[in-house]
């Protein structure tokens, strides 16, 4: 029993710090000696459920993942869903608040869609996008399920947010020229950032919200804008907005209106109450 209690506490540090690969193989190497009567069984079903879902094997994951549930009815892992975003700033948001996800992002032509979209509002557009990459992997993952003869219903978030200043709308910049001349429009300006997100499984919306910030930019001088760029190109380029609020992008603006979620590109408070909505976490 000792070992096995070393063996969960090492299971918790790999999650932690992201070494999945590692909690794939530890619980699968621990399972034939931890039996349900043992304490926390359920607990180790779910950390050998997450190295399956980082594996690929999506609808086994969650299999595994509803018989620890239910071994395990306070749970340790309140759920379990698909991110469908690389965003890093995103999978840091769900990563803090315990939220376990896998990150896979939606093959989808986003300035395509936004484009066909025309002149809609922006909060109505972010919505859109959000959900189109959501039902886009919720729509693949449901496939393979299927088709390996597993039972779907993973749940998939789909967020996205969208800038406008001054009436127009910027997506992110296309090179670091571009990049310079977004922030030679922002300057002294007003910035509405929009950010949504969607959960869907199997193909249907569950759960939908959008959110604005207000951001005064203040004046951005060409030395500034060119050190700026110096440091922060090109990690900004995959930015609307060309900054990383939690970093060096602070010295862009003289105040924020706004929740700071929202601002870092997603809901996480408004995703957090459609997960507890939807029972997927403890109300």
């Amino acid at each position: 029993p000792r070992d096995l209690v070393a063996h969960f506490a090492a299971l918790h540090q790999d999650a932690f710090r992201g070494e999945f690969a590692s909690v794939r193989d530890r619980s699968a190497r621990a399972l034939p000696f931890w039996s349900p009567a043992v304490p926390s069984y359920g607990i180790m079903r779910s950390f050998y459920g997450f190295g399956l879902e980082e594996a690929g094997n999506y609808a086994q994951s969650e299999d595994v993942s509803r018989e620890a549930a239910a071994l395990e009815p306070y749970g340790y892992w309140p759920t379990w869903i698909i991110l469908a975003s690389r965003a890093q700033s995103r999978q840091d948001m769900l990563r803090a608040a315990g939220v376990e996800f896998t990150a896979r992002p939606a093959e989808l032509d986003e300035r395509a869609l936004e484009a066909a979209l025309g002149d809609a509002p922006p909060e109505q557009i972010a919505l859109q996008l959000a959900e189109a990459k959501a039902l886009a992997v919720s729509a693949a993952v449901s496939a393979a399920a299927l088709a390996a003869g597993e039972t779907p219903g993973q749940l998939v978030l789909g967020s996205d947010s969208l800038v406008v200043v001054a009436g127009r709308r910027f997506d992110k910049p296309v090179s670091r020229a571009d990049a310079a001349a977004h922030l030679r429009f922002f300057s002294s300006n007003i910035m509405h950032l929009y950010s949504s997100a969607a959960l869907v499984r199997d193909g249907v919306v569950c759960w939908r919200h959008s959110a604005c910030a207000r951001l005064q930019l203040r004046p951005l001088s060409e030395s500034f804008i060119a050190d700026y760029l110096a440091a922060e190109w090109p990690a900004v380029g995959q930015c609307v907005g060309v900054f990383r609020i939690e970093g060096p992008g602070v010295h862009l603006f003289e105040s924020i209106e706004g929740d700071h979620f929202t601002v870092l590109g997603m809901p996480l408070l408004a995703v957090l109450a459609g997960l507890r909505e939807l029972g997927e976490l403890p109300a």
